[in-house]
C-alpha cells in the first residue's frame, strides 16, 4: 500500500493593505464568446507578447506565475490612476510595498479587458534586457481559458471551453488563487511505494522544468522519502522583481517519478528555492500542449507523444552564478570537489564562449550556459586574493 503524503507551503503572493483593493483581477472584457490565437516570442525561457494599454503598443512577458505589472514610465506617459498600495512577494521571498496603477483597456490579441489593476515596477533593469515593459499576468484571465502550444509559439484564449474541443476525463482540477487568480495543480512526488502530493504554481514566466520549495523539501524529509539529495551547499543564485535572494541553506534534488495528470516524468533534477511555493516552468510545454480552463477551475496537459512515462534526465553546472554590483560571480557551489579552488564570490571573467568581464549587464543577463559543451574551461578572479585562476568543470 502507498503511504500518501500532502505537503503544504504557504500560498501567500500579495499581502493587501488598502480597502480600495479587494483584489487585483480585472473588471471584464468588452468581447463575449471570444475565440483568438496569437504567437508569442521565446527569450531566455520567457513568452513575450505583444499588447495595447490603453491603445498604445508595448511588449510584455506573459507570465501566469505573476499579477500584471508596468513601468512608472507607462503610468505617466498614459496617465493611469492609482489606487492604494499592497505588499508584495517575489519567487526570491523578497517583499516590498508596491503602488497599484488602473489600466482601463488592455488588449491581448484583439480582446479587450477593462480595468485591470497592474502593479508599478520600481526596478526595471531585467525587463529592459528581455527588450519588455512589464508582464501581463494571470489577472486578467478569471473568466477565459488559456491554452499554450509550445510548437507553433501560439497562445489561444477564449471565454468557451467547448470551442478547443477539449476532452474532461483528461483532465484534473486546478485551483485559482481569488486575490490575482494565479492558477495551482495538485502533483504527486513518486519514489516506489512512497507518495506525497504539493499544491503547485504554473509558472509560465518560470524558465526550467521545476523549481521545488526548501521549505517543502524540508517538511518531506520528516516524513516520506520521495526525494534523494544529489548536494548541499549555501549561497544564492535566484533573483525576482526585489533583487538577488538572501544566502541560504540550498540543495540540488532528485524526483525518481513526478506525476502531473495522466503524465508521468521520470529523474526529474531540481535546486531548491527559497520561495514558500513549488513551481512547474516552461519547459513542462515541451511535452504537450498546456490548457488552463480559468473557468471551470480545470486543468489539460495534452502529449505530444504516446509514452506514459518521460524521462527528463539532465545535466548541470557544479557551480551558479549570480550578479554583484554588475559583476557576474560564483553564487552557489554544488561539487565538493571544488572546494579550495573555487569561493563564494569569485568573479566569473570567462566561461567557455562568454566572456564576462567585457558583457555589459543585459549580455550578461541574456547567456545561456545550459547550452555550453558538457565540458568548458572557466577562469575567474579570486574574492580574497585577486588572483586570476583557471579550471576545467564538467556538468554533472
Amino acid at each position: 500500500m502507498k503511504k500518501i503524503i500532502t505537503l503544504f507551503t504557504l500560498l501567500i503572493t500579495g499581502l493587501f493593505y488598502s480597502q480600495e483593493i479587494p483584489n487585483l483581477n480585472h473588471e471584464s472584457t468588452k468581447e463575449t464568446n471570444y475565440f483568438t490565437t496569437f504567437t508569442y516570442e521565446e527569450l531566455r525561457g520567457k513568452m513575450i507578447v505583444s499588447a495595447e494599454l490603453n491603445s498604445k503598443k508595448y511588449n510584455f512577458v506573459f507570465d501566469k506565475g505573476a499579477p500584471t505589472a508596468i513601468s512608472s514610465e507607462i503610468v505617466k506617459e498614459l496617465k493611469l490612476n492609482t489606487r492604494g498600495d499592497i505588499e508584495m512577494r517575489d519567487q526570491s521571498s523578497l517583499s516590498s510595498n508596491m503602488e497599484i496603477a488602473i489600466i482601463e483597456n488592455l488588449g491581448l490579441g484583439g480582446i479587450n479587458f477593462k480595468n485591470t489593476p497592474a502593479i508599478i515596477l520600481k526596478d526595471m533593469t531585467m525587463f529592459e534586457c528581455l527588450n519588455v515593459d512589464g508582464i501581463i499576468g494571470s489577472n486578467i484571465l478569471g473568466n477565459s481559458v488559456l491554452q499554450i502550444s509550445a510548437k507553433d509559439k501560439s497562445i489561444t484564449l477564449t471565454d468557451k471551453a467547448e470551442r478547443l474541443k477539449l476532452r474532461k476525463k483528461d483532465s484534473f482540477e486546478m485551483t485559482v488563487n481569488p486575490i490575482q487568480s494565479t492558477p495551482y495543480i495538485n502533483v504527486f512526488y513518486l519514489n516506489g511505494k512512497e507518495s506525497a502530493h504539493e499544491s503547485i504554481l504554473v509558472d509560465t514566466g518560470m524558465e526550467g522544468f521545476l523549481d521545488l520549495s526548501v521549505h517543502v523539501y524540508k517538511n518531506a524529509i520528516e516524513k516520506v522519502d520521495v526525494f534523494k539529495i544529489l548536494s548541499k551547499s549555501f549561497g544564492t543564485y535566484s533573483a525576482g522583481v526585489h533583487g538577488l535572494a538572501q544566502e541560504s541553506e540550498s540543495y540540488t534534488i532528485l524526483v525518481p517519478k513526478l506525476q502531473i495528470g495522466k503524465n508521468y516524468f521520470r529523474n526529474v533534477k531540481t535546486h531548491t528555492t527559497t520561495d514558500y511555493t513549488s513551481r512547474i516552468g516552461t519547459d513542462v510545454l515541451k511535452y504537450g500542449v498546456m490548457t488552463l480552463d480559468f473557468i471551470n477551475k480545470r486543468f489539460y496537459l495534452d502529449p505530444y507523444d504516446k509514452n506514459k512515462v518521460r524521462d527528463v534526465s539532465s545535466k548541470t553546472w557544479p557551480i551558479m552564478f549570480s550578479m554583484n554590483e554588475n559583476k557576474m560571480v560564483v553564487g552557489i557551489i554544488w561539487d565538493e570537489k571544488l572546494n579550495g579552488k573555487v569561493n563564494i564570490g569569485d568573479e566569473v571573467i570567462k566561461f567557455g564562449r562568454y566572456h564576462y568581464e567585457a558583457m555589459d549587464f543585459c549580455e550578461k543577463f541574456l547567456t545561456r550556459i545550459n547550452s555550453l559543451n558538457n565540458e568548458e574551461n572557466i577562469i575567474l578572479k579570486d574574492v580574497n586574493t585577486g588572483e586570476i585562476k583557471e579550471l576545467k568543470i564538467s556538468k554533472i
